[in-house]
Formats: C-alpha cells, structure tokens, sequence
C-alpha cells in the first residue's frame, strides 16, 4: 500500500521540480515568437523631423531583421504629448510602441496636464539617440556669428525673437535658459516641430532658432542656413569651427535633447527585453553610429533600467530648471 502511494506521487512531485523549468522554457518561446505581427510605431513630429528620421532609421533596421513590418505613424501636436497620450490607450501587447523627444516625457508634464503621468504610466524600453542643440540664423541675417548675437544684450530697444519646436518644449527652456546665461533678452515664438520654425529662419521672418542638430545638418552643410553654435558640450563632429557656447561662459548652458521608444504600462517584460537586444544590436552597428556622427547626433541604446533612472533624474533636473528660470506658458 505505501509503495502504490509512493509511485502515485512520484509525477506530482517531479511536476513541482520541472514547473519553473518548464515556465522559463515557455517564456523563451514567446519571447522568440515576437513580433508575430507588424507594430506601429507612433512618433510625436512632424515628418522630416529629428524625431521622425532617427524612428525610421530603427523601424527599417528592425524590420529587416525580423521580417515583421515596424510602420512609422507621424501624430505631430503639443511637443510630442499627443502621441503619448494616443500611447497611453494602447493595447499592452508591444504591438504598439511611442517614440518622443524628451520634450514630451520631462518637460510638457511639468507646465500642462497632458493626460499621462510620464514616469508611470509607461514602459521605458530604450534610448535611441542623444541630440545637442544649436543656435540659427539666415544666411544673410546681420548676426554674422555667435558672439553678434551676444553685442545687443544691453539693448532692449532692438528686440530679437527666437523660435523653439513648441511651447514648453526643449527649444523653449533653451532659449530662456540662453537668456538667463548670457544676458540677452530674445521672445519666444513656439512653432510646431523644427521643420517649420527652421523655415521661417532661413527666410528672414525670424531672428534665431534653436532646433536639434540632425534636423538642420544638410541646410547648414548646403548654406542655406548658418550655424552660429551649438549647446553642447563641445563642438559638433562636423562642424569644428562653429563653436560651443559653453566657450563663451564659465556657466551651465548645455543643452541636449534625448529619443526614446516607450510602450503601454503593463507590456510584458519579455518583450520590452527582446525589443530592447534587438534595437541595441542594430543601433550599434558601425555604419549606424557613424551615420548618426554625421547628423550631429550620439547612439545611446540605454537599457529599460538605465533608461528608467534617466527619465526621473531628467525631469526632476528639468523641473528644477523651470522654477530656476520663472518660465510659464501664456
């Protein structure tokens, strides 16, 4: 009678022990099935943008790779807020994915109710780009180079506007941020996307603009608009004798925008996994970073973790920046 107990255990106990092997070997086989279908990739600007070019350098590497359509969809609107919003409602199932500008995520949150709350209402997955910013004007402008626009800054009869990508955007807390930093006193004109305040600089109608670097690279390099500096670190790959502005100041003036791809809360992590080895791999590549050299922009590749650190440090640090700077939305 015990033996016949004994051996009628014996599956329920091996079940016990092979359970988790059993579960992982699972997992391992969804996390390889994916993706099963096409996934949209939701980008908050406008076509031609930065935001825009660098999602479609990531959506052609990961569809090569894995034989599955990854479409761009173009939901321009409120510095990339509406995208995220449109995110938000989406189905947790990495079929449908956001690709923002920090704009959209660390600094629109802090001035409006966008309708999410970025740090929690997401799934960070991976940074796929570092973006400096840069100072512009039309060729033919009077501003000759970076320190001409500096002159005026005593002179508040000649005024000077400058245009930014959105209110409460990147380009927004750089411009007040530039301000505060060198004196000068340039008003703000927010536009939707770089594309169209880069328009109104090259024909004269603005003063100055401070877009992203790969969204005005090939204008710059063709002379159809000059580049009076950057707000990086240090001076652009491609263009060594335009300066930093940080040359001109002992201050904080670095100003660097960020891409990232975020999908719906609640998205298994096996998939944000194998999302994020995937587009690490092909962002890395040689040709990739090089390409990305050019337009003036640095490869991250984060990893979800790295990335979710980064994200609550960027809007603390850009909430912080706000109450420094006195900036509101008229």
């Amino acid at each position: 009678m015990t033996n016949r107990i004994v051996v009628l255990l014996i599956p329920a106990i091996l079940s016990i022990f092979h359970y988790p092997a059993f579960a992982a070997n699972a997992s391992a086989k969804n996390n390889e099935t994916y993706p099963k279908q096409p996934i949209r990739m939701i980008v908050g600007f406008a076509a031609g943008g930065a935001t825009d070019v660098q999602a479609r350098v990531l959506a052609d590497k990961l569809t090569k790779r894995w034989g599955q359509s990854v479409v761009v969809e173009n939901k321009p609107g409120a510095t990339g807020s509406i995208a995220m919003a449109n995110l938000k409602q989406s189905k947790a199932d990495g079929y449908t994915l956001g690709v923002v500008s920090g704009g959209a995520m660390t600094i629109s949150p802090i001035f409006r109710n966008v309708g999410y709350d970025p740090i929690t209402d997401f799934e960070p997955m991976t940074v796929i780009a570092e973006n400096d910013v840069a100072v512009v004007a039309a060729p033919n402008s009077n501003l000759k180079d970076f320190a001409a626009l500096l002159s005026p800054k005593q002179d508040t009869s000649s005024k000077l506007f400058y245009g930014s990508s959105g209110a409460g955007g990147l380009g927004h807390l750089a411009g007040e941020k530039f301000n505060k930093v060198f004196g000068t006193h340039l008003s703000h004109v927010p536009y939707r996307g770089d594309s169209a305040l880069v328009v109104d600089v090259m024909s004269g109608n603005l003063n100055v603009g401070f877009p992203v670097i790969p969204s005005i690279v090939e204008l710059v390099k063709s002379g159809r608009l000059k580049m009076l500096a950057t707000l990086g670190k240090e001076r652009a790959v491609d263009f060594p004798d335009i300066p930093s502005a940080s040359e001109f100041t002992d201050q904080e003036i670095v100003i660097t925008s960020w891409i990232g791809v975020f999908a719906p809360k609640g998205t298994p992590k096996e998939i944000i996994d194998t999302f994020y080895q995937a587009a690490k791999e092909e962002m890395t590549t040689p040709d990739v970073v090089n390409e990305f050299k050019k337009q003036g922009s640095r490869v991250v590749a984060s990893s979800p973790d790295e990335f979710r650190g980064f994200l609550k440090a960027d809007f603390d640090r850009n909430k912080k920046l706000v109450k420094d700077l006195k900036i509101t939305l008229k």
